[in-house]
């Protein structure tokens, strides 16, 4: 889409589409900052979706879906625009509307798209686009005063629709799946039995335990009488010692010659 036809019909007459506010500028500035965003998003859908729906049961890979779908779209942004944090937040706001794929209540009974429905959604996409930059004024325009950071230029929504092409439409398919089928969620509750540890009485209390002096004056004479007892049983081996060579080895008696 050029320039001339994206700008075409400004005043098309027909009403506002609906831009929710999923994010704000510290958000993003928290998502782009945090070691890993695609959790840290997927938190803040799972908070927002949950007060917007009243359902505590949030479709977990649904929100692991958008979380990358969001995280994606600020990597591209942020590389291809200096824009300021609130305007970064309302373009993935106006990204977030590529989403808007729902045909009614969610089902467990829901057809892919059509080639031919197909067209037409991704020509809606591309109209709600348009619309949603120039109803949030993030186009350039010499009637308008934009801050530094506020708004890209007319010529840059080619780089959008460029990005576009090549990460959602090819890939309508799945978010159409996720966005309409609704899978069964279910909440186990365990109940675990944790015995508490029996609590330490502080130290002020402790009782000082003493072992009876008797006792331990007793095992000492033993070791004393055991020591000296093998002292003089060593002695007394000494002593014998040469008796006892003498026995095993006697002298031969020498014989006089007559």
């Amino acid at each position: 889409m050029s320039e001339t036809e994206f700008n075409r019909n400004k005043n098309d007459g027909e009403p506002p589409i609906i831009i929710e506010e999923i994010f704000t500028g510290k958000d993003v500035e928290e998502i782009w900052k945090n070691e890993n965003p695609i959790s840290f998003t997927s938190e803040l859908l799972e908070t927002y979706f949950r007060k917007t729906t009243g359902n505590i049961d949030v479709d977990t890979q649904l929100i692991l879906a958008t979380s990358e779908f969001h995280v994606n779209n600020l990597i591209f942004l942020k590389e291809n625009f200096t824009l300021t944090w609130g305007t970064y937040a309302k373009l993935l706001n106006l990204l977030a509307v590529m989403l808007n794929l729902t045909d009614g209540e969610r089902s467990e009974d829901v057809k892919l798209i059509s080639p031919t429905d197909l067209d037409l959604v991704l020509k809606n996409k591309l109209r709600e686009l348009k619309k949603g930059l120039l109803q949030l004024n993030l186009i350039q325009s010499p009637n308008i005063t934009h801050g530094k950071g506020e708004a890209i230029k007319p010529s840059d929504t080619v780089l959008i629709l460029e990005y576009l092409h090549t990460s959602f439409f090819n890939f309508v398919q799945l978010y159409y799946f996720f966005a309409n089928v609704k899978r069964k969620v279910t909440r186990e509750i365990k109940e675990v039995i944790i015995n508490l540890p029996t609590p330490v009485p502080p130290l002020i209390k402790a009782t000082k335990i003493e072992k009876p002096k008797e006792k331990v004056e007793e095992k000492v004479e033993v070791k004393k009488e055991v020591i000296i007892n093998l002292l003089n049983a060593s002695n007394r081996m000494l002593k014998k010692k040469p008796l006892l060579n003498k026995l095993r080895n006697p002298k031969k008696k020498k014989h006089m010659r007559t």
